[in-house]
């Protein structure tokens, strides 16, 4: 059985970004990821599918570490916030 050349590439990215966001509503996530998958791939036209696939991929990633890494350093300020400012 052969499959349209690509989709093989864009399963695997989006089986990566599942399994690393761990969204709550998978189908919500799916439909979020694929817009912004179009929209990036419309900015790189003529490009290979599967390229586009795995740059897309890298690219989201880095977008999640950094929102990511982001939380974690508000919720760390936050915590702190707390301690030496008790609301007592």
């Amino acid at each position: 059985m052969t499959f349209p050349y690509g989709l093989k590439s864009l399963v695997e990215s989006i089986s990566r970004a599942v399994l690393l966001a761990e969204p709550a509503n998978i189908p919500d996530f799916l439909s979020n990821y694929m817009t912004e998958l179009i929209s990036f791939r419309s900015c790189h036209a003529g490009t290979d599918p599967k390229l586009v696939s795995f740059d897309f991929e890298e690219f989201w990633g880095k977008l999640f570490s950094f929102n990511v890494y982001n939380m974690i350093i508000y919720v760390t300020i936050t915590a702190v916030n707390i301690v030496l400012n008790p609301l007592y």
